[in-house]
C-alpha cells in the first residue's frame, strides 16, 4: 500500500504553478437563476424614478462659454433628449442655460466643429425640473436645426442660409420666419414642424412617422414625400409647382398655382388648391387625390 505525501511550502513561501487551471465548461460555469434575473430588472424599474434628479424649484440663470473665453460661432444646432432651445437669429453670438440651480451643471451644451450639441449629462439617468427650463441659444446664421427626442425648438429672427431641419421623436420645431435656397424638412417622429413665413426656391419634404407638418409662405418648387400618418398642411404655403407622392395614410393639403403631380399608393388624400392648368393625378391605392 502506497501512500502518497503532498509537499508543503514552508511558512511565506510559495511553490510556482507550473500549469494554468483547467477552464470551466459551460455546464460547470455558476448561473444565474431566471428569478435572479427578473429580480435584478424589476429593481432597476422601481429605482429609475428616484435615480432621476429632481430640481430643487429654484430657478438659476447661467451664461454659458463655449470653446474657450468667447463663444465663437456655430452654424448647427442639435438638442438631444427634453431639453428646450429658444434660438434668436440676431448678430450677437450667447448661450444661456435657465433651469433649476442644481440642474444647471447638468445641461450640457458642447460645441462640435460648427455644431451646438445641447444634451443632459450622461452621468444622470435624467432629469425633472420643476421651473421652467431651457437654454436660449443666440447665433448670427444657422444652416441646419435637429431634435432627437422630446424637446422643442423655436426660432425666430430670419436665417438666410437654413437648409435642413429634421425632427425625429415627440419634440416640436416652430420657425417664425425662414428664407433658404433650398430647404430639406424631414419627420420620421410624432411631433410637429411649423413655419409660419417661409420663402424659399426649394422646399423638400419628407415624413416617415405620424407627426404633422405646417408650413405658409411661398415658394418655387414643392416636393412632398411621405410614408407616414401624419397630415402635411401646405395650403398657405404658395409653390408655384409641386410633386407629391403618397404611400402611406397621410392626408396632404397644398397650393400650386402653375403645376402639380400628385401619386398615391397608400391610404392617404391629396387636395392641390390654386387651380394648377397643368395637373396629373394617379392612385395605386385606396386615396383620393382633388384639384381646385
Amino acid at each position: 500500500m502506497s501512500t502518497c505525501r503532498v509537499a508543503r511550502s514552508p511558512p511565506g513561501v510559495f511553490l510556482p504553478m507550473t500549469a494554468s487551471p483547467r477552464p470551466l465548461s459551460r455546464a460547470e460555469r455558476p448561473s444565474l437563476h431566471p428569478w435572479a434575473v427578473r429580480l435584478a430588472g424589476l429593481s432597476l424599474m422601481l429605482c429609475a424614478p428616484a435615480c432621476i434628479t429632481q430640481g430643487s424649484g429654484i430657478p438659476a440663470v447661467q451664461a454659458r462659454s463655449i470653446g474657450g473665453v468667447h463663444t465663437p460661432a456655430f452654424r448647427a444646432i442639435t438638442l438631444e433628449g427634453s431639453i428646450d432651445a429658444h434660438v434668436t437669429i440676431d448678430p450677437r453670438i450667447s448661450v444661456v442655460v435657465r433651469c433649476d440651480d442644481n440642474l444647471v451643471p447638468l445641461i450640457r451644451t458642447d460645441l462640435r466643429g460648427e455644431e451646438l450639441v445641447i444634451d443632459v449629462d450622461d452621468r444622470v439617468l435624467g432629469i425633472s425640473p420643476k421651473v421652467p427650463c431651457r437654454v436660449d441659444v443666440t447665433t448670427p446664421d444657422m444652416a441646419r436645426l435637429r431634435v432627437h427626442g422630446s424637446a422643442e425648438a423655436r426660432v425666430t429672427g430670419a436665417s438666410p442660409h437654413l437648409a435642413e431641419v429634421a425632427l425625429s421623436g415627440s419634440g416640436n420645431v416652430d420657425i417664425a420666419s425662414l428664407q433658404s435656397d433650398a430647404l430639406t424638412l424631414d419627420l420620421s417622429g410624432s411631433g410637429e414642424i411649423r413655419v409660419a413665413r417661409l420663402d424659399a426656391q426649394r422646399v423638400d419634404l419628407s415624413t416617415s412617422g405620424s407627426g404633422d407638418i405646417t408650413l405658409g409662405g411661398r415658394t418655387a418648387h414643392l416636393r412632398v414625400a411621405t410614408s407616414g400618418s401624419g397630415d402635411i398642411e401646405a395650403i398657405a404655403l404658395s409653390a408655384e409647382s409641386a410633386e407629391i407622392t403618397v404611400s402611406g395614410s397621410a392626408s396632404v393639403r397644398l397650393t400650386a398655382h402653375r403645376s402639380a403631380r400628385a401619386r398615391i399608393s397608400g391610404s392617404g388624400d391629396i387636395h392641390v388648391a390654386g387651380s394648377p392648368p397643368e395637373r396629373h393625378g394617379s392612385s395605386s391605392g385606396s386615396g383620393d387625390i382633388t384639384f381646385d
